[in-house]
């Protein structure tokens, strides 16, 4: 939120104590500008103790204000002796560039000129067929939906010079592990050398990663990122000791060959010295969320560990974590089938885990492990903060308080807005008018607005709007407010503020409230 006072009357208190004068003395009106500002001082002071204040109604400001919320606004506008001027919805078009591409694409489906004349498909019925077999129809699934053969199919995709498919190959981004060049590729890369698989059978590569149904979200987004079209694949438990697992597959020579450089073997694992140095704390990351933990057992002891079957890897991950992070009280310990890298030191694994995630993406990451984190370490819930704002700055919304400190309501705030946010893009991109695409906006959708006021009205404003009792967003309107009215009408805004204060009564008869007159 940012507030301004951009105007106000010119001698802001000269004025409504001029017109005091008038009204008690025989001094013509054009004389009054003789009056010294010593004497004009004392006659507004003395109005204003008297509770007179319809003469600082001669005195107005203007403020304005940005990045509030249009439930903020609604509350503002009850406040009837008052001029607006807010930021329209129906001329201002939000999110611009994604809605261009949405209108650029749907454009061009309505394009009725034919490649050639003996064509069956209009040119923007083609530009369909090649974005929709791109996005993971076959061909022959489409040529069901369009009524024709699936040689008519493949000769449209060869003249709009889309790459066919083999038969077993996934519609993926095949290169999306050319170069790990960034946070996101590294810590896909640390999940897949946890918990992901690699191999062939009779020149078909693939990758696969299986985990709990828990984290199928996970998972979807996992999916996403690397634009893979391919569902997912649900796996029932066998019994009442197993649980339901999820895997993702990818059919692809070319991440295969790839993954088999970087170090991922059929049950091996190498360390992965290429990665830039910059990436490791994603990496790790990525290795946590598929074969790490974090906990606390009877609320004081805490632990973090990683668990692989090569004591090699887990040395490599020690060795990077300790450089890092400087933290020495760690143990590699033998299991049954496998090896443990542990930490206990509340303190070390603080360091630990902020480190890991501070350069993580609200799109990718573990819940359950991340929202443990939050719990028991405030620098990683921090981190889930700043997160949050940011994608609540990215859809322009505004997020309360009480939400983002809450870890579950954030989360449902987040899929909320962006839910909204989606649907707005979609109906702009088709076409539909922001005016009317508007109305699925939500009421935490930021907004501008110029505000003018006489010194009456702010002083009654205050009143109600200061008051701890107010809604948090407009209590901090008005406070800011009235900080900065007070710097220029000093005498005026004296004793400004809530009614506990100005007329020592609580209107909201609220004894448990800390300014409750004694």
């Amino acid at each position: 939120m940012n507030v301004k006072l951009i105007g106000f009357t010119p001698n802001p208190e000269e004025m409504p104590a001029m017109a005091a004068k008038l009204t008690h003395s025989k001094t013509k009106p054009e004389d009054l500008y003789r009056t010294s500002n010593k004497e004009l001082k004392a006659i507004l002071k003395h109005v204003m103790n008297l509770g007179h204040t319809s003469v600082i109604e001669h005195t107005s400001f203007t403020f304005a204000i940005s990045g509030v919320s249009r439930a903020l606004t609604h509350q503002l506008v009850r406040h009837r002796i008052a001029s607006y001027a807010q930021q329209s919805e129906r001329y201002n078009q939000f999110f611009n560039e994604p809605i261009k591409i949405l209108k650029d694409r749907n454009d061009r489906y309505k394009i009725q000129k034919k490649r050639r004349k003996e064509c069956k498909f209009s040119l923007g019925d083609e530009y369909r067929i090649c974005d929709e077999y791109e996005e993971g129809a076959s061909s022959i699934e489409l040529s069901g939906k369009y009524d024709c053969n699936s040689e008519t199919i493949l000769n449209i995709l060869k003249a709009h010079s889309i790459r066919v498919r083999g038969n077993n190959e996934s519609v993926v981004n095949h290169y999306f592990f050319d170069r790990i060049d960034s946070h996101i590729k590294a810590q896909i890369l640390g999940v897949l050398f946890a918990d992901g698989f690699i191999g062939e059978s009779k020149k078909n590569y693939f990758i696969g990663i299986k985990l709990q149904e828990i984290d199928k979200e996970y998972l979807g987004n996992f999916r996403k990122i690397i634009n893979l079209k391919r569902p997912l694949h649900f796996y029932s438990a066998i019994d009442e000791k197993h649980q339901n697992l999820y895997q993702l597959t990818i059919s692809s020579k070319r991440m295969y060959e790839k993954l088999k450089k970087y170090g991922m073997k059929k049950g091996k694992r190498e360390s992965p010295l290429f990665l830039d140095e910059r990436l490791l704390n994603s990496f790790i990351l990525g290795f946590f969320e598929g074969d790490g933990s974090v906990g606390n057992c009877c609320g004081s002891k805490k632990w973090l560990t990683f668990t692989s079957a090569s004591k090699e890897f887990l040395e490599f991950i020690k060795k990077i974590i300790v450089k890092n992070c400087r933290v020495n009280n760690v143990n590699i310990l033998q299991k049954k089938t496998a090896f443990q890298l542990s930490w206990q030191g509340k303190n070390d694994i603080d360091i630990i885990l902020t480190w890991m995630y501070k350069d993580v993406c609200i799109d990718f990451v573990m819940k359950r492990k991340f929202y443990k984190s939050c719990e028991l370490y405030r620098n990683v819930d921090v981190i889930r903060r700043k997160l949050v704002l940011d994608r609540c700055n990215q859809c322009n919304v505004v997020i309360p308080q009480s939400i983002l400190q809450n870890i579950n309501a954030s989360e449902v705030f987040i899929k909320g807005v962006n839910t909204l946010v989606d649907s707005y893009i979609i109906s702009c991109g088709m076409g539909i008018k922001p005016e009317d695409s508007r109305f699925i906006l939500p009421q935490s959708f930021k907004s501008n607005i110029i505000v003018t006021m006489n010194a009456r009205s702010l002083l009654n404003f205050f009143e109600l709007r200061c008051c701890l009792s107010a809604q948090w967003e407009i209590r901090t309107l008005a406070n800011k407010m009235l900080q900065q009215v007070k710097k220029v009408a000093p005498t005026i805004f004296k004793n400004a503020g809530p009614a506990c204060k100005t007329k020592g009564i609580c209107p909201e008869n609220r004894k448990d409230c800390p300014l409750y007159p004694k």
